[in-house]
């Protein structure tokens, strides 16, 4: 089980996360939604270790992270929404490096396959730095998916891809999800056709799971809010008393 337990952190004076409190289980995806501002990058970065919570703790299993976690944890990787690269390596040597630093075994097949099925098998031997903003997004994926982590987190993956990429990322995290790894992304869209195994909406600081019978659309998630059910909650007491 990945658990999050009363995570906290701020910006100086500004909270962006208070006593946030979630889980997720083995082989899903997970939609992490929410307005922009709300905090969703800064809670990905937490979780994946690239910035310090306040207070609270981050679980994999029995282990609590930031006590064992190393910058090279094989069992979790983080694609943000604007990855870096190195400029003078090729596509080919940054799949190379990443597969050298996580131990990755026959990884030249693996991403011969990505390459592939990402449209990228024609510029193996081109730098990040000639790259479309769609290319350095499908590179800096692979580089994710080469690794196979036991943890993913993508925040908003699908924004400088086209729909036939969008298809194939979803794919590929299908793959992982049989692996039993946990996925969650950042996201207000979905491939057509596709549904998530659970959604979950950051407002005012905090993480919610809603059922996916409460709404209909991922514009409607990104709108779902939870006055309406202290509403009714109200009404109900109200009936009782």
């Amino acid at each position: 089980m990945f658990k999050v337990s009363e995570l906290s952190y701020s910006y100086g004076q500004h909270q962006v996360l208070h006593n946030l409190s979630f889980e997720l289980s083995p082989g899903e995806i997970a939609i992490l939604a929410g307005r922009n501002g709300a905090g969703k990058s800064t809670l990905l970065r937490c979780l994946a270790g690239w910035s310090k919570p306040e207070i609270g703790g981050i679980y994999l299993d029995d282990r609590l992270l930031f006590q064992e976690q190393s910058p090279q944890d094989p069992d979790i990787i983080f694609v943000p929404d604007v990855p870096d690269f190195y400029d003078e390596l090729t596509i080919w040597e940054h799949l190379r490096l990443i597969s050298s630093i996580y131990h990755v075994a026959d990884w030249e097949e693996e991403a011969d396959n990505l390459l592939v099925a990402f449209e990228l098998e024609d510029a193996a031997t081109a730098f990040p730095f000639s790259l479309s903003r769609g290319m350095r997004q499908k590179l800096a994926l692979i580089m994710a998916l080469i690794v196979r982590p036991k943890v993913l987190f993508l925040d908003e993956p699908f924004g400088p891809l086209d729909i036939n990429a969008t298809m194939t990322v979803w794919q590929q995290l299908k793959v992982l999800k049989a692996y039993g790894s946990y996925i969650l992304l950042s996201s207000h869209t979905l491939p057509e056709g596709s549904q998530a195994d659970r959604y979950l909406l950051m407002q005012r600081q905090q993480v919610r799971v809603i059922d996916e019978t409460q709404f209909d659309s991922m514009s409607a998630l990104l709108n779902y809010d939870d006055s309406t059910d202290e509403d009714a909650n109200l009404d109900e007491e109200a009936d009782d008393a």
